[in-house]
This record gives C-alpha cells, structure tokens and sequence, in this order.
C-alpha cells in the first residue's frame, strides 16, 4: 500500500513556491538561454536563472533580456548586461547572432540584483540589473563563432606580455552601483 498523499503539505510547499525573493543582489546561474522573439516581434533572449539565498536556497526565476532596435538607450542597457556574461564588443563584432549569444550564456555565473513587481495581481522578482560575478567571470571574454572566411586575423608571434592587472572588486556586504546611461538632454528614462 503506497502512502496517501498528503495535499495540505502540498498546498503549502506550493505557496512557498510562489513568494518572491527579498529584494537585493544575489548569485545566480544561467539554466537556459533561447534566443526567440517577444509578444511585440521583437528579438529576445529567454533566460532561466537559478538563484542562491544566502541561506542556500534556490529559485529559478525566468526572465528576459529585449533587444528595441528603435531605442538608444535601450539598446545601450542591453548590451551593458550582456557585458555581465563576458559578452562584449569582441563579441558583436565577429558576426554574431543572437542564438550565438544566448549559447554563450547558457551555465555562466553571475550575480543580479532582483526587484519586485506586480503579475496577474501577485508579486513576482524580476531582474533589475545583471553584475559580473564576484572575482569577475570564469571564462574571459566571450567570442562569436566565426563564419568561414570572415573573423580577425591571426595573431602574430607571441611576445612577452606583462599580466594583467585585475580589476578592483566590491567588497562583500557593500552595495554594488550600476552605471546608468546618461540620456540625452530633454529625456527621461526610467529604469
């Protein structure tokens, strides 16, 4: 005889489910990325992030990172949370596309600082901004694959080079700043 299912633990567990996570900034882990196109036709990479409480709990929270073509500004934030996964100027120089991006996103450590709003009259997290991890990305910086016959040439013989400085890093338990980019005089943004 198999144990009865025991639903008032069930509905329980469930609602923890739903409640979102304090806002704050918090390590996370890409479980999917999908480069797709949004309800407005507009191109668009669906994210799955597993995030890590301090106390070590995880959540995954599903997001996405829009591409507005028709928007400077926008398409500035973009490509600076981009630059969080090691997705940089490199990158988009090299023919890239963005199913090339969303797979170099797939498994990388990051951090996010995650806010909270309001879907279908429930709270949810959603992703505020997106910080390299702490001690700055694993992998260095991402590369596009390159199409046959296009893409840089190839390096010269190799010298000696002198090492790189590391770039100074928050110290924990201090509050981590964001650039934000400046609009043009006469204009709003809101984040």
């Amino acid at each position: 005889m198999t144990d009865p299912i025991r639903f008032g633990d069930l509905y329980k567990e469930s609602a923890d489910a739903l409640k979102p996570l304090p806002d704050g900034e918090y390590p996370a882990t890409v479980q999917d990325a999908e480069a797709t196109t949004s309800q407005n036709g507009k191109p668009m990479i669906k994210l799955k992030l597993l995030i890590t409480t301090a106390a070590g709990a995880k959540k995954v929270i599903p997001t996405q990172m829009v591409v507005s073509v028709e928007n400077p500004t926008a398409l500035a934030i973009f490509f600076r949370q981009c630059e969080a996964f090691g997705i940089g100027s490199s990158f988009w120089s090299n023919n890239a596309t963005l199913e090339s991006a969303a797979a170099v996103m797939r498994g990388k450590a990051l951090r996010v600082v995650l806010g909270t709003s309001e879907w279908q009259g429930q709270p949810r997290n959603d992703v505020k901004n997106y910080l390299a991890p702490l001690g700055g990305l694993q992998t260095g910086p991402a590369t596009a694959p390159t199409l046959l016959g296009t893409g840089p040439a190839p390096a010269g013989p190799a010298g000696p080079s002198p090492l790189p400085t590391p770039a100074p890093q928050p110290t924990i338990g201090q509050p981590t700043v964001a650039a934000q980019p400046t609009p043009p005089t006469g204009e709003s943004v809101a984040f």
